[in-house]
């Protein structure tokens, strides 16, 4: 979105740590602030603690980076001199900065909503809701809907969560996840060191059913790796891009017809997930849920014109409307395989234009330059 922006003109600075356990390689290291400019986008990376799967240090990562956001508030105010400010962190906490740093250039402050807190922790990881910490970013979310000119959110009903449980945001937006066309080009793609052998795999099954991304218990692949006894007595297979905490508990499966694979880089994934039948997303069953979903992996999928298997009990209904796969509301093992296995029963050719109306689907509204356009357009009729 960053580049789109810059395509049309503007001027875009992105304030980042130069730390953080998502990013597969981190920028220069340095005890002072780090400006690089890359594809016409200035960054500025603060210093910060490492960060890694550990919670504690996950911790110290985003309390170093409050503070560094604090002691470079001037810096960064002076030299961008913004029009608007847009928080996008995952926790809230740095929105007290930037919502100073808005105030001190006159600018609007835009809050990007990424997680409803606190009923996506308390919901989807069982944590207590009388959790102190849940306490503190409970008051910091309602400061924070109280004085963002506008709330932005991946999420479609987001406004919907925070009217009834918080406070309604002054001006709400929906900005879905999407996906960049210029990625799944000739250019981009790299081939995957695991591209030939996921090939063979697929040589030797009727169908297979592939999943990248986070290995944790929030992603649903228990339901997946449930149903693989009986995926195997029709031929079918599971194949598994990813890390995280469930990583360990996966591997220890071992089913003939389930094979698990390091998480790979975005550019080949891309051409790994072309290879799949089928493209699993799913998450636990959750009210949460029903506010909306927006995992990245969705969109690589219906770009990569594969259909989507779609285990999630939300209202959103953009798989259904793009018809580009099969929901699931309640998911269990038995419902998952029965489901896969009538899918390849259908002739190819209808599992195909599944994969086609994706990709056109995600072409006419998710690709960036109509997200970006999006975007602009709500934070304009800021007052």
């Amino acid at each position: 979105m960053a580049r789109e922006l810059v395509s049309l003109g503007h001027e875009v600075f992105i304030v980042a740590a130069n730390n953080s356990h998502l990013r597969t390689s981190q920028p220069q290291q340095s005890r002072q602030l780090v400006s690089e400019k890359i594809d016409g986008i200035n960054y500025m990376f603060l210093p910060s603690f490492p960060s890694s799967k550990s919670i504690f240090t996950r911790l110290l990562n985003m309390l170093t980076f409050v503070i560094m956001l604090a002691r470079y508030q001037k810096h960064i105010q002076n030299i961008t001199r913004p029009d608007y400010v847009i928080e996008a962190t995952t926790y809230i906490a740095p929105f007290l900065i930037s919502y100073r740093i808005a105030k001190n250039s006159k600018a609007k402050v835009i809050y990007e909503v990424r997680d409803l807190w606190p009923a996506s922790p308390i919901e989807i990881s069982g944590r207590s809701r009388f959790n102190p910490i849940f306490f503190i970013i409970g008051l910091l979310q309602k400061y924070t809907l109280k004085n963002a000119d506008c709330v932005i959110s991946t999420l479609k009903y987001a406004d919907e969560y925070f009217t009834t449980n918080v406070i309604k945001p002054k001006l709400f937006a929906h900005i879905q996840n999407g996906i960049s066309i210029r990625q799944y080009s000739g250019s981009f793609m790299k081939k995957s060191f695991y591209y030939d052998e996921v090939a063979q795999i697929k040589e030797k099954y009727d169908g297979c059913i592939g999943y990248t991304g986070g290995l944790g218990a929030a992603n649903g692949l228990d339901v997946l790796l449930g149903s693989a006894d009986e995926l195997e007595k029709h031929n079918l297979a599971i194949i598994i891009f990813g890390k995280g905490t469930n990583r360990e508990k996966y591997l220890s499966y071992q089913k003939p017809n389930v094979y698990i694979f390091d998480a790979i880089p975005k550019e080949e994934i891309i051409q790994v997930s072309k290879l799949f039948d089928l493209g699993f997303v799913g998450g636990v069953n959750r009210k949460v849920h029903r506010y909306g979903v927006s995992a990245n992996k969705i969109f690589d999928m219906m770009a990569s014109k594969v259909p989507v298997l779609f285990c999630y009990n939300t209202q959103d209904s953009f798989i259904e409307d793009a018809q580009c796969g099969i929901i699931i509301n309640d998911p269990t093992s038995d419902r998952v395989a029965e489901e896969i296995i009538t899918f390849f029963k259908m002739p190819k050719t209808e599992r195909k234009a599944m994969g086609v109306n994706g990709y056109r689907t995600a072409l006419e509204k998710y690709e960036y330059a109509t997200l970006t356009r999006k975007l602009l357009n709500a934070i304009r009729v800021i007052q």
